[in-house]
């Protein structure tokens, strides 16, 4: 089967192992790999993330092709070509302490 590559924002909190746990109050990682499909790319997004010093608060459950997000904004090239040459990138996007969120949100997945 043909792996795609997938963009997969998640909204972290950073724990208290993370060496600047006191320099970041929220942010996003985002994650560019390869997988399958959707289901395989949020499952591995979870796993990558998990091993990092952040708590999971959201991973946006419908991904993005990246071609499509580099189509639409141009600093996503930079992502896409890391992780086009070594198979995965990570990017922290994130909000200082004392200050107002100014990330972006996704709804969570609606119940069914």
């Amino acid at each position: 089967m043909k792996h795609h590559l997938f963009r997969i924002p998640v909204r972290v909190l950073p724990t208290v192992q993370h060496p600047k746990f006191f320099d970041v109050a929220d942010g996003f990682l985002v994650v560019w790999l390869y997988a399958e499909d959707k289901a395989q790319a949020i499952e591995r997004t979870r796993v990558i993330v998990e091993c990092m010093p952040y708590e999971i608060v959201l991973i946006d459950e419908d991904p993005e092709f990246a071609d499509d997000c580099v189509e639409r904004r141009p600093e996503c090239q930079i992502a896409a070509e890391n992780a086009r040459h070594i198979g995965l990138s990570v990017a922290l996007i994130s909000t200082p302490p004392g200050s107002e969120s100014l990330l972006p949100t996704f709804a969570p997945p609606s119940a069914a």
